[in-house]
């Protein structure tokens, strides 16, 4: 394995599998407008990143008692020093993300408006670098994108650190607390790499940081203090294009961080109204956390007091400012369109999070939308009509909710033909805080979190291929309860009112399980013909007084949802008959084949359970293994006219047949029973 030198290309472009499917998959996304892609693109793009720059990096991470987990990356085999172990194969860190939901639009602080970014994810070590040398010096780079851009400019083994405490482990001793590398890194030294580490800027300014510099030095780690105005390394690469030895030589010129020269900053609170900073902040008392309204995100109050520790005194926590200044607190929350942002009942105050949108309709130009909803559904004025009806419900009255969803599917699985840019007009009708993004695998988990606060929630690609019964269960219960199961990791379960509907798109031929009596999913084949102009859809779209233009329309020249249109179900398509054959199980499927084929057993007036058994699991190479349990297999053939007998044979079997002779046979008495089951194939009885 040989060196990687100073200033050499970098090895992110080579495209690993990870970040190869991610690009083909993101390139198809965003040509379609989805919006989780488009996030992503435009906050690697603030680092001088592409989708392309994304490697599969390993990563290290820990089981219980900071154990490392024992499985290793199948690229580290053959190295010879590598003895880190850590969890499951690296995909990239955003293709996770992607996967799973962990891109969305919010507000990073209130320096720095409407910036998008990942959710936190857990505390890894993310390795850049798979093929760097063995020993000599390490960079590491608080941030992943942070440590992308380096590497990427430099060429230089660097590791990302999601946050500036996740370097060390605290150790006891006696009453003190002692900070050591994390085991991985402690390894890596041991085996003669040096470390430098690249916080942000804000080193010298910000507690929290200068506090974990001081740890990191006390555990032998180099740290150099950034003196420009650009706060990450990547801000910096960015503005100054400085790559390779000049950024090397730049940074190498960077004063050594010394806490004997280096004063701790002074805390904020002495100056700032601390309440100020924690306006988008309620205390919910039944699940002892906070909820930030403005990003709809739950907080635990310990990271509520690491995120603000620079903002309060020492000594004293930013849950115990909250509550002496009278922070907003409230016993529940719900989300119900009939009520104010704060009710009380019974003197239980209920935070209630759902905020109308602010948009006033006005007559405009709507001309655009018409031509698309046109072009999609190929001039099918019912499947229009449906449309516009679903657009007027979700949009002109956000928290009314149909108990069905839409699913559309081109004809010929073909992409690019405008569906994500329909409901991009919803998207702007209703603003960003109502409206929602998630995937397959999101609807047959069992978290929840993505429908918080949302009256629109949109899968833009359904294809759960592992679990589409579990996707069908979920999403079929999301669409009818009137209450839904508040169910997030570190969050008390809790139940708040279900006012979220759903739409989706699919290229698959099987994108889920639906059940054959389905009420809930309308299945509607679109276009295949790619949308005809989309710059002058979407430069339309982008219009300030579209919106307002859409809305009016709905609100007086389409008719609203009534009751029959909210309730009952949608019309059955034959797209929607060819899913519900494809869904149904290969047990169903085998025992009708069976059936209709006249095929032993039922080739006789009287059958046992037992002869069924066998027949499906020959039909089925199932082997000495059993297809299905006696009392699913009993309620399939009732469902297909048989019926057990009550009398039993005098060798004890109990015998099934057709539900129209088993009066006849039951006059029988016990041995004619077994004569007829022993009597030849096909033989009707003769009694």
């Amino acid at each position: 394995m040989t060196s990687k030198k100073p200033g050499a290309p970098s090895p992110l472009g080579g495209m690993p599998h990870g970040a190869g499917d991610l690009d083909r998959r993101g390139s198809s996304f965003a040509a379609a407008d989805n919006p989780s892609v488009k996030f992503m693109v435009a906050d690697l793009a603030r680092s001088g990143l592409r989708v392309e720059d994304l490697p599969r990096f390993m990563q290290i991470t820990f089981g219980e008692g900071d154990h490392p987990v024992a499985r290793r990356h199948p690229s580290l085999r053959g190295a010879p020093w590598y003895r880190i172990w850590y969890g499951r194969a690296g995909e990239s860190y955003y293709a996770d993300r992607i996967d799973t939901d962990r891109w969305e639009p919010r507000l990073k602080d209130e320096e720095k408006p409407g910036k998008y970014h990942a959710k936190s994810g857990p505390a890894e070590l993310l390795v850049v670098t798979p093929d760097a040398p063995r020993a000599g010096r390490w960079w590491l780079v608080e941030g992943v994108k942070k440590a992308l851009a380096w590497h990427k400019a430099t060429g230089l083994p660097t590791i990302a650190f999601p946050g500036c405490d996740m370097l060390l482990a605290r150790n006891m001793q006696g009453t003190k607390k002692r900070y050591t590398l994390r085991k991985p890194l402690a390894a890596m030294a041991r085996s003669g790499v040096a470390f430098t580490v690249l916080f942000d800027a804000d080193l010298t300014s910000n507690p929290n940081v200068y506090r974990a510099a001081c740890r990191a030095r006390e555990a032998g780690l180099q740290a150099r203090i950034n003196p420009t105005e650009h706060k990450g390394i990547d801000d910096l690469i960015v503005a100054t294009k400085l790559a390779g030895q000049a950024l090397i030589d730049a940074v190498e010129a960077w004063e050594e961080f010394d806490p004997a020269r280096h004063a701790a900053p002074a805390a904020t609170a002495a100056t700032t109204p601390v309440l100020a900073f924690f306006e988008d902040y309620w205390f919910i008392e039944g699940l002892g956390q906070f909820i930030n309204t403005r990003i709809l995100e739950y907080v635990s109050t310990h990271a509520f007091d690491v995120s603000h520790a620079h903002r309060v005194p020492a000594g004293v926590t930013a849950t115990t400012i909250f509550k002496r200044q009278a922070g907003h607190k409230a016993h529940r929350v719900d989300f119900d369109p009939d009520q104010p942002e704060v009710y009380v009942v019974d003197k239980v105050v209920t935070l209630n999070l759902f905020r109308k949108p602010n948009i006033e309709p006005r007559r405009g130009d709507v001309g655009p939308l018409l031509a698309h909803l046109d072009h999609l559904f190929e001039g099918k004025a019912e499947d229009i009509d449906r449309m516009r009806r679903w657009f007027r419900a979700v949009c002109v009255t956000p928290g009314v909710k149909l108990r069905w969803m839409p699913l559309l599917i081109s004809k010929d699985r073909k992409q690019g033909t405008g569906r994500n840019s329909l409901i991009e007009v919803a998207h702007r009708a209703i603003g960003d805080r109502l409206f929602g993004v998630a995937t397959g695998r999101a609807l047959a988990g069992r978290f929840t979190s993505y429908v918080l606060g949302k009256t629109l929630v949109v899968v833009s690609e359904l294809e759960v291929a592992e679990s589409k019964r579990d996707a069908y269960a979920n999403i079929k219960e999301r669409i009818s309860d009137d209450y839904i199961l508040m169910d997030e990791k570190g969050v008390r379960e809790h139940t708040i009112r279900n006012r979220v509907n759903f739409v989706a798109f699919s290229n698959a031929e099987w994108p889920i399980a639906l059940a054959e009596h389905d009420r809930r999913v309308w299945v509607v084949e679109t276009t295949n013909r790619a949308m005809p102009n989309p710059a002058a859809f979407h430069a339309w779209l982008a219009r300030e007084e579209t919106p307002g233009a859409v809305l009016w329309h709905l609100l007086h020249e389409v008719e609203p949802a009534d009751h029959a249109f909210i309730n009952e179900p949608p019309p059955v398509t034959e797209l929607k008959l060819e899913i519900i054959e494809r869904s149904r199980p290969r047990v169903e499927v085998a025992l009708d084949e069976l059936v209709q084929a006249k095929h032993a057993p039922f080739d006789r007036e009287l059958f046992t359970l037992a002869e069924v058994h066998g027949a499906l699991q020959v039909e089925l190479g199932f082997g000495d293994k059993r297809a299905t349990s006696d009392e699913a297999l009993a309620g399939l053939l009732r469902r297909r006219g048989f019926a057990r007998l009550d009398k039993r044979g005098e060798s004890q079997r109990r015998y099934w047949a057709c539900t129209e002779d088993r009066k006849r046979l039951e006059e029988l008495s016990p041995k004619k029973l077994d004569q007829l089951y022993q009597g030849p194939r096909g033989a009707r009885s003769k009694f």
